[in-house]
């Protein structure tokens, strides 16, 4: 069943279905980015998203490996987006970087999510000239 929860949660994540990331995840939920800042509450995690789907409306996650330990997920794969879906030739605003997640999943719900990669290129892509 924890294999379907963490399948639910990326497809919600890659269908920008922030109702549905909500329901695979417990209500002591924290979510810890890549800086290391952590965020619980449904409420503060739905606006979250909705920010972070306005900043990168093509972001997807692609899972390429998923190791298991109890319950506790280790996932690698890549996460890409373009920077407000600003597309240019030369596709500048587009990122696409290796990235790894850590999920901790308790009674099929999501009670953590943990994002580990390099944000210096998306923020980079941030900057509009």
């Amino acid at each position: 069943m924890t294999n379907a929860v963490i399948t639910d949660f990326v497809d919600a994540i890659n269908n920008h279905d922030v109702l549905a990331i909500l329901g695979v995840l417990s209500d002591d939920h924290v979510f810890i980015d890549a800086y290391g800042d952590e965020m619980s509450g449904h409420k503060a995690l739905a606006e979250a998203w909705y920010t972070y789907f306005k900043w990168f409306p093509d972001y997807i996650i692609e899972i390429k490996e998923m190791i298991c330990g109890n319950d506790v997920y280790a996932l690698f794969g890549f996460a890409s987006g373009t920077y407000q879906g600003l597309v240019d030739e030369n596709k500048t605003r587009f990122w696409r970087l290796p990235a790894a997640w850590k999920a901790i999943i308790s009674e099929d719900k999501i009670s953590l999510w943990q994002v580990y990669c390099d944000t210096k290129i998306p923020s980079n892509k941030m900057v509009v000239k």
